[in-house]
C-alpha cells in the first residue's frame, strides 16, 4: 500500500535501524549506528552527526536492535489487509514514541475498517450524526446548522455575530445596549457615571456632581474657598490671586479653565470653553480621555510671572499648556513677557490676548479646536489641519461670523492655496499673512462641512473618523479628498455663492 511504502521510506531515510552502544574506557557511553569499522577505529552515526572513535579508547561494543528497527521489521512483515496486525503495531509505535508512524498506521486501519473505534479515537475523530469526522469538521457542520436556524428565524449577520434586523439597524448607528434600551456609548457612560456618583451620595447641580449638603449654599450663589462658604465678592478677593485662582472644568471634565479674573468674567469664559468643546465633540463624535487639558487666562504680566515662578511653567494635568494674557500691552517680544517665559520653561502652547474680551473668547475656541484635535488623534493629526480646525471654531461658528469672514476672505489681496496650507501653514509674525492662512483654513473646514458636493462632504466625514481614531498621517487628507487644486476650484466656487 502507498502508506506502507511511505513509512518504509521515512524509516530508511532516517537511518538508525539498530542502536549500537559504545562503552568507552573513561566510563562514557555513546549510542548510535556503526556505519564503518577498521582495525584502528570505528565511525558511529549519532543523532547530531558522525563521530570517529579510536579502538584504543573503546572498552567494549554492545550491538542491539532499537524500537525503530523492530517496528521496521514488523511493518515489512504485515499483509496489506491485516487490520489487527496494524492495530497492534500502531500500539507498539505509540508506546515507543513513534508518533508519526503510529498515525500513518491508524489512518490505514480506518481505510481498511471504516468503523474501527480505536483508530478513529487515536486520530482525534469524534462522532457526528452517526459518522466519524474530525473535530474541525464537526464544528463546521454544527455552524452550518446553527447559521441555517438563525437565518430561518429572521436574524442577519453583522460584525461576525447574528442579530435581529432591529439590532443591526441600531448597531449601524453606533448605538450600544443598556439593559433593554439602545443608547449612544456616551449616554451609557453617563448613566454608569450617574449610578457611581449617586452611590457615593452625590447629586447633580448645574452640570456637576456635588455633595447634598453643598446644594443650599450653591443655590445662593456661594462658593467654597479654603474650607468655608462665601459670596462671589468675598471669593474674588481670594481667587483673583493666582496661587488661589478659579479652576472651572467644563461639564465633561476634558478641559479646565484656570483664571485669576473675577468670577463673573471667569464664568463667561467657562461658558465659552464649554461651548467650544461641544462643537469639537459634535464634529469628531468621540470623547477625549479623562486627563484634563488646561487653558489658563492670566489677568496681567505680573500675575503670569508669579505663576511661572511658582509652577515652573507647563501644565501639570497634560502635556499641553495654553496661556492667555488678558491685558492691552504688546507682549509679543519673545525675550520678555509670557512668550519668553513659555520658551524658557518649555510650555508647549502660548497665546496672547490684547485686552478685548471678544479676542480672549475667540482664542479659547481656537485653543479647543487645536488641542482637541491633537489629543484625540494622539498627536498624529497634521499641524496644518489642527490649525484649520482651530480657525474654524474661532471664526466660523455662527452665521454672522461666517458672513463677516467670507467677505474678508474674498477681499484678500493674496489668496492662500490649499496646497500652501498643507505644505507649510504660516503662523509667523506677519499678521496679515497669518490672518490670510487662518481665514482660508477655517473656511476650508466650513466648506467641507456645508458643501453640496456629496463626494467632498463624505470624504471629510471619513477624514474626521481617521483623525478621531488616530489612524491618520500626512497622506490621509489627499488620499480621501483627492487633488488639492481640484478641491481648491470647488472651494472658490462655493465662496462666490
Amino acid at each position: 500500500m502507498r502508506t506502507l511504502t511511505f513509512i518504509l521510506l521515512i524509516l530508511l531515510f532516517c537511518g538508525a535501524t539498530r542502536a549500537d552502544v559504545i562503552h568507552l574506557k573513561d566510563g562514557r557511553k555513546l549510542e548510535g549506528e556503526i556505519i564503518d569499522e577498521t582495525t584502528s577505529h570505528i565511525v558511529l552515526k549519532l543523532s547530531f552527526g558522525e563521530q570517529k572513535i579510536a579502538r584504543s579508547d573503546i572498552a567494549r561494543i554492545e550491538k542491539k536492535s532499537s524500537p525503530r528497527a523492530e517496528f521496521l521489521e514488523r511493518l515489512e512483515a504485515l499483509q496489506k489487509d491485516d487490520v489487527s496486525g496494524r492495530v497492534e503495531l500502531a500500539r507498539f509505535a505509540m508506546k515507543n514514541r513513534l508518533r508519526k508512524e503510529a498515525k500513518s498506521l491508524w489512518e490505514e486501519v480506518v481505510k481498511l475498517e471504516a468503523g474501527n473505534t480505536e483508530a478513529h479515537e487515536e486520530l482525534g475523530h469524534v462522532q457526528h450524526r452517526g459518522k466519524w469526522v474530525t473535530r474541525a469538521e464537526k464544528r463546521r457542520l454544527e455552524r452550518e446548522v446553527d447559521n441555517k436556524a438563525k437565518r430561518s428565524s429572521g436574524k442577519v449577520k453583522f460584525g461576525g455575530r447574528w442579530v435581529t434586523p432591529e439590532e443591526k439597524e441600531a448597531l449601524e448607528k453606533g448605538l450600544v445596549k443598556d439593559g433593554d434600551e439602545w443608547v449612544t456609548s456616551e449616554e451609557k457612560d453617563r448613566r454608569e457615571e450617574e449610578k457611581r456618583m449617586l452611590a457615593k451620595g452625590l447629586v447633580r447641580f448645574e452640570g456637576r456632581w456635588v455633595g447634598k449638603d453643598d446644594v443650599p449654599y450653591l443655590e445662593k450663589g456661594m462658593f467654597q474657598v479654603e474650607g468655608r462658604w462665601m459670596t462671589a465678592e468675598e471669593a474674588d478677593r481670594i481667587r483673583t490671586r493666582w496661587d488661589t485662582a478659579w479652576e472651572l472644568p467644563e461639564p465633561n471634565g476634558w478641559f479646565v479653565l484656570r483664571t485669576d479674573r473675577p468670577h463673573k468674567e471667569a464664568s463667561d469664559l467657562a461658558y465659552e470653553l464649554s461651548d467650544a468643546v461641544k462643537m469639537a465633540q459634535r464634529l469628531y463624535d468621540r470623547p477625549l480621555g479623562s486627563d484634563p487639558i488646561g487653558i489658563y487666562v492670566v489677568g496681567d504680566l505680573a500675575a503670569y510671572q508669579g505663576y511661572a515662578e511658582q509652577y515652573g511653567g507647563g501644565v501639570k494635568s497634560s502635556g499641553l499648556g495654553c496661556f492667555l494674557v488678558d491685558q492691552p500691552e504688546n507682549v509679543l517680544n519673545p525675550r520678555q513677557g509670557p512668550v519668553g517665559w513659555n520658551q524658557k520653561r518649555g510650555v508647549t502652547y502660548y497665546y496672547v490676548s490684547q485686552g478685548k474680551a471678544r479676542h480672549t473668547i475667540n482664542w479659547i475656541h481656537h485653543l479647543v479646536g487645536e488641542l482637541y484635535t491633537d489629543r484625540i488623534s494622539r498627536g498624529r493629526a497634521p499641524f496644518w489641519f489642527q490649525q484649520c480646525f482651530a480657525a474654524y471654531l474661532e471664526r466660523y461658528r455662527s452665521p454672522l461670523e461666517i458672513s463677516v469672514h467670507r467677505t474678508r476672505l474674498q477681499e484678500l489681496p493674496r489668496p492662500v492655496a490649499i496646497s500652501d496650507l498643507m505644505t507649510e501653514f504660516y503662523v509667523g509674525p506677519d499678521q496679515q499673512q497669518a490672518d490670510a492662512y487662518f481665514l482660508t483654513g477655517g473656511y476650508l473646514v466650513h466648506y467641507l462641512l456645508e458643501t453640496d458636493h456629496a463626494g467632498d462632504r463624505q470624504a471629510f466625514v471619513e477624514y474626521r473618523k481617521s483623525v478621531a481614531s488616530g489612524d491618520v498621517d500626512a497622506t490621509t487628507f489627499q488620499r480621501l479628498l483627492g487633488d488639492p487644486s481640484a478641491l481648491e476650484g470647488r472651494l472658490r466656487e462655493h465662496l462666490k455663492k
